[in-house]
């Protein structure tokens, strides 16, 4: 403390060396009657040095007698020196801070019992909301603030002087062309000569907790933590200690299940212990790479398929070149464990040697299959039964045609036969296979080719044949083809296994079709079943033995498919609340809360919850239609994503059907067909509030569609009718936020002047991401641009992090009137600004505010005492108008004024009508000391300190982002020259010079705070 004081009185006179020396050059050049003398500047500045530290020190009334004698010496003396008139400014502002600080701390000492030593100030401090115990909603609620208690701390209010006498010059930001250097007004204001002064009495508040959500991003990020700290403390010597005597291939599986677990989690929570770098996560990888996981003699069943699955799943998450050795090594040991596209715990049981002879056994059920075997040279080859020859395959060879399955059609379920119980298991006599060892087995593989390893290509065909050949007529899975009814948890795998077969197989003959269903019978099946009623929550139907695998399964195929919805469920948000639910205080979850089984249940819990957690990077939307020509698209896109940048992100699929809100968690709105949409006019209703929300909308036109084209068009004018679609220009920063582009696709865009809220591709670009046609990389790194652009380069929102607010009913501890001022202009570029901000002030505070349109020339302060006006474009007032705002002020009314998006023409349109409406009234800079920045007042932050969005720091600097005022007679002007109408709005979206929308928040609420405690 005594060095911070030492250095922070010699950075006092330093400063006032620097000013002295200023103002005695000026004084010498000069001269005049009323010019002060060197030695008269040297006191005066010694008098304000020795007030700065007195009220530093809280010696508030010796202080203010200090400014007093500088008041005296300047008494009757025109000061002509611009450097003086700095230092005395400066001394007269600080002064009146002063003595409102002495004010308040008498009043304090009046009202206080006489026991109280220093003045107390309310300060809220958020806390999360327990999980609820009764049963969740399905239906997705707006995004959840936690609950706010209120605590009483003790502080100290002379630490508010403490920025004002220790501040440093900023540097000046670098001008960019058009841009403004806050809001183009700096040049012409000088520092506040009068601070806002603290109300002598506070409007109370009444925080309303906001409708309390199932489960928050917040609540999923503390149990994963906790569950990554309790798996964590089952290591000794880098592997999983367990209390009892396992197989040794078994704890080998368990211990890459538990890796796999923790490396998924480091990617959704921060954590540097599961850093990849870290001594610790490192050490578990190699020691992992390490084991041997093989068949023993005292261990026929060890389960190998599972435990190197794992491995390969595991070591494909950061895909290092050190580890491929190894997954390359599991990828090959699976290609060749599987029988007919089936899988048992390994390769050494029961009749599997015999299947994969050269000459397979006949098939009763299938004539006409075609075969995998394996020649002594380990050539793949199949059996052509038309021609009766053995066709050899390489790596890269494409695939095998697609088997032959004559359908017997049945009720709802057309396509699939009606397999009778006695012909469903045809495989060889004590064949041992399973759906569960066959869902790991293709999952390994699938992890090492998606991780670059190569695979044989018709690997995937006969395995896309096992599941398909094993389904049930209910869309089910059954466990290994005994028995009579099917499994959630083999369902699950099922759908997922073919996902993935259908990536291979089907999705790169389809290229660039259109006009068909999205998925494959088999597929629309399996999907059909999960969203009938209950079934896709209900994860613990039946016998299971661990909650956590079938958690796992479902979130692979949520994952797979993108849908949120199953049905009527929310799956992830549902199971999630419940997962959080149901987790031991230690952190683990399962029947017990240590041992074995506690680990394997923790691990498959830690899959779901993280891999789910991620942001979601587009929804598409599902409607009346062919609105999924390209199914696995945004599957591909996102995976090339998430690589590339480096952070993982999913992708949604949500339906039209749903409220506006449910589609914001993700910034853009995915829209895509060949045809056009039919839609209703609620759908475009909720379009545009989702672009009024803060949400971008993008249309493609699959195949480059005329009449896909031609709705766009139509879409953009129904939507947005006083905004016109044009040409996105080649130089717009879309083309090279994340990557310069040398190629770049045409777009058509629509903005309201801040924001972009509808891009359109007349082209083609999905097809390339449908086939995973990296050779056509433009169309992938626009669509990556496109998403940068869309979150402003901002931390990146996980799934559940919505920025919707909802509203919250509830007695108002007070209400307050806005004006929204109207003119003829845009002058509601951000429609649903206020309404937002309005929800929040209600949760923070219990405040009404009542937002009601105004014309600019009908503002009157006795009925809307607080008004704001902004813009995107030049601003144009009749004479009547801006005559009209000034009497607004001067009668009481507080204007708030912000150039939307930051636009320059507006915040010097501004600068010109203030200037001719109120010549004799020049704008002064607030200090960040300034009250209205203080928690001086119930409801209000300790806001000094501007946080500003990327773009506006890349674009003015950090220092930037400073409010001015005007005082007229009762009332003020409060100036932004960037944007806080947009951050109101809670979007992000690059582009905006402009406050981050969380302080933009803040700001005005303690604007609207302080202005209605002043009218007391």
């Amino acid at each position: 403390m005594a060095l911070m004081r030492k250095n922070l009185t010699h950075a006092l006179y330093a400063a006032v060396a620097v000013l002295v020396i200023a103002v005695i050059v000026l004084v010498l050049r000069t001269g005049g009657r009323d010019a002060f003398t060197p030695e008269q500047v040297q006191e005066i500045a010694a008098i304000k040095g020795e007030a700065e530290r007195l009220a530093l020190a809280g010696k508030l009334a010796e202080a203010h007698a200090k400014y007093q004698q500088i008041e005296q010496r300047m008494a009757g003396r025109r000061i002509r020196e611009s450097a003086v008139w700095d230092l005395t400014e400066r001394a007269k502002a600080d002064q009146d801070r002063v003595y409102s600080l002495l004010l308040s701390e008498m009043e304090a000492r009046l009202v206080a019992s006489a026991a109280a030593a220093t003045r107390l100030t309310t300060r809220y401090i958020v806390v999360g909301n327990p999980p609820p115990a009764e049963e969740y909603p399905s239906k997705l609620l707006p995004a959840t603030q936690p609950a706010i208690a209120a605590t009483t701390q003790s502080a100290n209010p002379f630490e508010i002087l403490r920025p004002l006498f220790n501040r440093v010059a900023e540097p000046s930001p670098q001008r960019s062309p058009g841009v403004p250097v806050e809001g183009a007004m700096r040049s012409q204001s000088r520092p506040a000569t009068q601070a806002s002064t603290q109300p002598s009495r506070t409007l109370a508040i009444a925080p309303i907790s906001p409708p309390r959500e199932s489960v928050t991003d917040e609540q999923i990020g503390q149990a994963i933590q906790k569950g990554v700290s309790f798996l964590l403390q089952q290591f000794k010597a880098d592997q999983i200690a367990v209390d009892k005597q396992i197989d040794k291939t078994q704890l080998e599986g368990m211990n890459a299940l538990v890796v796999y677990a923790l490396l998924q989690s480091g990617q959704a929570i921060s954590d540097p212990r599961l850093n990849i770098q870290s001594s610790q996560m490192s050490g578990l990888v190699e020691r992992m790479k390490d084991h041997l996981m093989l068949v023993e003699a005292a261990s026929p069943k060890a389960p190998v398929t599972y435990a190197r699955s794992l491995r390969a799943a595991a070591l494909a998450v950061n895909n290092r070149p050190q580890d491929r050795e190894v997954l390359k090594a599991d990828v090959d040991y699976l290609v060749k464990a599987h029988a007919d596209g089936a899988y048992t715990y390994n390769d050494k049981i029961g009749r599997f040697d015999k299947v994969k002879t050269n000459e397979p056994p006949a098939r009763q059920d299938n004539p006409g299959l075609k075969w995998i075997g394996k020649l002594p040279s380990r050539s793949l080859f199949y059996i052509d039964p038309q021609k009766s020859q053995r066709i050899l395959l390489h790596n890269g060879e494409k695939p095998v045609p697609g088997l032959p399955m004559p359908p017997t059609p049945s009720p709802g379920m057309p396509g699939f036969r009606n397999m009778d119980p006695r012909e469903r298991y045809q495989e060889p006599p004590g064949l041992p296979w399973d759906n569960s060892n066959s869902q790991y087995g293709l999952m390994g593989v699938w992890a090492g080719a998606e991780a670059g390893i190569e695979v044989p290509g018709n690997y995937w065909a006969i395995v896309d044949q096992h599941w398909k050949r094993w389904q049930l007529q209910t869309g089910e899975w059954e466990y290994d083809g005994t028995e009579k009814r099917g499994y959630y948890a083999m369902t699950v795998a099922g759908i997922a296994s073919l996902f993935i077969t259908y990536d291979f197989v089907e999705a790169p003959a389809l290229g660039a079709a259109v006009g068909r269903e999205p998925f494959s019978a088999n597929l629309a099946a399996g999907l059909k079943w999960l969203e009938m009623g209950n079934n896709a929550v209900n994860v613990e139907q039946g016998k299971i033995y661990y909650r956590g695998y079938n958690l796992f399964g479902l979130g692979r195929v949520g994952r797979a498919s993108g849908f949120k919805y199953f049905g009527s469920h929310d799956w992830y948000k549902e199971l999630a609340a419940a997962v959080v639910a149901k987790q031991w205080p230690g952190g683990s979850w399962g029947r017990a809360e240590m041992g074995e089984h506690a680990i394997i249940d923790t691990a498959y819990t830690l899959l779901f919850l993280a891999r789910g957690r991620h942001p979601v990077m587009m929804n598409k939307l599902r409607f009346d239609g062919f609105w999924n020509n390209r199914s696995r698209d945004l599957s591909h896109l996102t995976s090339i994503a998430s690589r590339e940048m480096e952070r993982v992100v999913n992708w949604q699929i949500v339906p039209s059907d749903r409220d506006w809100s449910d589609w914001l968690d993700s910034p853009i709105l995915f829209i895509s067909s060949h045809n056009a949409p039919k839609f209703k006019q609620d759908d475009y209703v909720k379009l545009r509030a989702f672009c009024d929300g803060g949400g971008m909308i993008f249309t493609h036109a699959d195949g480059g569609s005329p009449n896909f084209n031609a709705f766009a068009g139509e879409l953009s004018k129904k939507l947005f009718p006083e905004y016109q679609i044009a040409d996105l220009r080649p130089d717009h920063e879309i083309y090279s936020i994340q990557y310069p582009m040398k190629t770049k696709p045409q777009l058509k865009y629509v903005s309201n002047g801040s924001r972009i809220l509808m891009v359109h591709s007349p082209t083609d670009l999905t097809t390339a991401w449908q086939v995973r046609d990296l050779t056509k990389r433009p169309n992938f790194e626009l669509a990556i641009n496109l998403f940068v652009y869309a979150t402003g380069k901002a931390e990146l929102r996980n799934r559940l992090n919505s920025p919707y607010i909802a509203a919250v009913e509830g007695k108002s501890a007070h209400s307050v009137k806005i004006a929204r001022v109207k003119y003829g202009g845009n002058w509601n570029p951000e429609p649903y600004s206020w309404e937002r901000f309005s929800r929040y002030l209600k949760q923070q505070t219990g405040w009404t505010a009542e937002i009601v349109v105004i014309d600019a020339g009908q503002l009157k302060a006795d009925s809307t005492p607080i008004a704001h006006l902004t813009g995107t474009a030049e601003l144009n007032l009749s004479e009547a108008e801006a005559t009209a705002i000034k009497n607004y002020v001067e009668s009481g009314g507080t204007l708030l004024i912000d150039a939307c998006g930051g636009s320059g023409v507006f915040a010097q349109s501004i600068q010109r009508i203030l200037a001719r409406a109120i010549p004799q009234n020049r704008s002064q800079a607030l200090a960040t000391s300034d009250p209205m920045f203080q928690p001086l007042a119930p409801g209000m932050e300790d806001i000094g300190q501007a946080v500003l969005r990327p773009y506006a720091e890349q674009k003015l600097g950090k220092g930037a982002g400073r409010l001015e005022q005007i005082q007229i007679g009762k009332g003020r002007i409060i100036i932004s020259g960037i944007d806080f109408s947009s951050g109101l709005v809670g979007s992000n979206s690059w582009g905006i010079i402009g406050y981050e929308p969380a302080y933009a928040m803040k700001l005005v609420k303690n604007l609207v705070i302080w202005a209605e405690n002043q009218r007391r």
